[in-house]
Parts: C-alpha cells; structure tokens; sequence
C-alpha cells in the first residue's frame, strides 16, 4: 500500500506542473528585445518593449535595461512599429506614465516624481506607429537606465557616476521605464506586431536598432500530463526503494 503522503505529494506536483502554464506570455501580449550586443555610436544599448493589445487601442512598455550610461545616445527616445489592422492616420490619443529625475553633474539625482510624459506623441501612417519623445524644442523625457548601483532610488547610494554632459543638459530623464495607453483604431487583440525600430539619443532618426521578437513557447498539455505522471511514478518508485532497503 503507498503512504497517504507519498500520493500527496505526486498530485501536488503533477498541479504545480499544470498551473505552470499560467507563466506564459498571453495571447494579445507581445514582447520586443534589442539583440544581445545592440550598440549606437556611444556605447551598448540595451531595451525591452511590450505590447499588450485590446481592441481599438494597446498599452506599451518601454524600459531601458543599460544600467548607468555615459552618453544620451544610450538613452531611450523614441519607437517604431508596425500593427496589423490599424485604421486611420494622423495623431494619436495617448496617456503616459513615468517617473522623472534630474541629473546633475557628477552623477547625483532626485527621487522619482510621477509625470504624465506629455512630450511623447504617437502618430500613425499606414500600419505604422511612431511614439517619441523628440517633439520640438529641447529634447527630454528620454528613457535612462538604473544607477551606478542597479537602483532608480538616490536614497540607496547610487549615482549616474557615468553621465557626461550630454546626458545632464537633458534632464529631466524618465527612470527605468514608462508606459503608454494608445488608441488605434481597427485594431484588436490578435493583431500583430512587426518591424519594431528602437531610436536612443536626441537626434530623430539617428542611433536606430531594430528589435527582435520574444518567442514565449508552452508545451502542449500532454506533455505536462507526461511530466506529471513522470513525477507521481518517481514519488512511488522512490518510496518502493526504501521499503525494500528496511526489509533488508
């Protein structure tokens, strides 16, 4: 007869196997990368996008993932993308979120302070979105990475010990990441996302690194119904082994 704990412990672990599923990325989310070694003309770069798609408009998250910078050239300014299904063209209603700081020289900043990061427009033509912070006059609002540290927090010790005058003359920088409501209409949660194109810098058009897909792979069902079993015979041979031994 197999212990009552010896079955629990098989059916805890064929759910945990289950429930793993919940891990992955949903349809309707969409994820962007710069490829590993990504660089503009003052250094690495290094940034992520994420799209979540609804019908008539998406959420996007931009974070830049290069911890402290020396130039603004590797400071987040600006996104392209294709979506399939878009209707329309012109400006878009858009509603950013961000946290803001201020850089001085020598690498200190101030705590972040919630901003709804009017500078960035999207516009639309054709399939094509571009959302940036280059709007006119004095650029700012870009995208920078953690401090010296790993840190969005001056409180923890960190600096921007990096920083050179191009990245202190525009300030405020957005700490880490900001997001983005957009409406887009025509659009719904199986569109798809192409031709992503991440700008850094203040130069529109300049310091461009397409982007690559995150692919977000399940395994089917039956192979977590394998592992599951897998793991219940295991559980059950493991017990038979040590039955035999104290016998002996």
């Amino acid at each position: 007869m197999i212990p009552m704990m010896t079955l629990k412990f098989a059916r805890s672990l064929t759910l945990l196997l289950v429930l793993s599923t919940a891990a992955t990325v949903q349809a309707g989310q969409i994820q962007y990368i710069t490829p590993a070694g990504s660089t503009t003309k003052d250094g690495s770069v290094d940034a992520e996008a994420f799209f979540t798609l609804s019908n008539g408009s998406l959420q996007l998250t931009l974070t830049n993932l290069f911890a402290n910078p020396k130039a603004d050239a590797q400071t987040l300014s600006a996104i392209s993308f294709k979506v399939s299904g878009a209707t329309g063209s012109g400006a878009l209603t858009t509603t950013g979120s961000g946290l803001i700081t201020n850089i001085s020289s020598g690498g200190a900043y101030t705590a972040g302070v919630t901003d709804p990061l009017n500078r960035w427009d999207a516009t639309l033509s054709g399939s094509t979105v571009d959302l940036t912070t280059l709007t006119g006059g004095k650029p700012n609002r870009l995208i920078i990475g953690a401090d010296s540290k790993g840190n969005f927090d001056p409180a923890l010790g960190g600096k921007y010990s990096n920083a050179n005058p191009s990245i202190v003359q525009h300030t405020p920088m957005v700490l880490g990441s900001a997001t983005f409501d957009i409406l887009i209409k025509g659009i719904t949660e199986g569109s798809k996302i192409s031709d992503v194109i991440f700008q850094f810098g203040t130069a529109a058009g300049s310091n461009q690194v397409a982007g690559e897909a995150v692919i977000h792979h399940a395994p089917e069902p039956s192979t977590f119904a394998l592992l599951g079993l897998g793991g219940a015979g295991f559980a059950i041979r493991t017990y038979r082994r040590r039955r035999a031994a104290a016998a002996v």
